[in-house]
């Protein structure tokens, strides 16, 4: 192994440190539980977000492609999914119109590189809840994670309130 290599293996080998003013804890998996899914195509994108919601104290799933993360979704019980936009085989954009269609309402965030206007609208006309930018920091997805998990306590304090 080279020392470029070396030192990249070294550094994704551990979890992604907060930047100044961000705090990641373990603890936030507890106080606000989700199964998330995670569709990105790219190793060394996937795994940083892996590592930082591992931080967080949460046991994410990722697949490579909109295809995989469509028949994950489909499949399973996710509470979230975070979705790169370009992706081979099926990007973020078709896979959450399937989603859509398939009438699932889950909570589809976008976590892309740039983000043209065109392409916010894109996402947010195919169904996405929302978007983020990479590289992400802690405190936003502290901040899409927190209302979901809201947003899912809310759901099923309802539920028990309607006699569901």
């Amino acid at each position: 192994m080279n020392s470029i290599t070396s030192e990249f293996a070294a550094e994704f080998s551990e979890a992604p440190r907060a930047a100044p003013g961000e705090k990641a804890d373990g603890g936030f998996a507890a106080q606000y539980p989700l199964r998330i899914l995670i569709a990105e195509d790219n190793y060394i994108n996937r795994r940083l977000l892996l590592l930082l919601l591992q931080n967080l104290g949460y046991e994410a799933t990722a697949t490579e492609n909109g295809r995989e993360c469509l028949e994950a979704v489909l499949a399973g019980s996710y509470d979230i999914v975070l979705s790169d936009i370009n992706m081979p085989e099926m990007n973020g954009i078709e896979c959450t119109i399937q989603i859509r269609r398939a009438g699932l309402d889950l909570p589809i965030i976008a976590v892309t590189a740039s983000f043209p206007e065109m392409t916010r609208e894109q996402c947010l006309d195919s169904g996405m809840n929302g978007y983020m930018t990479k590289p992400v920091n802690v405190t936003e997805i502290k901040r899409v994670l927190r209302e979901t998990a809201l947003r899912k306590w809310m759901e099923s304090a309802n539920r028990v309130a309607l006699g569901v």
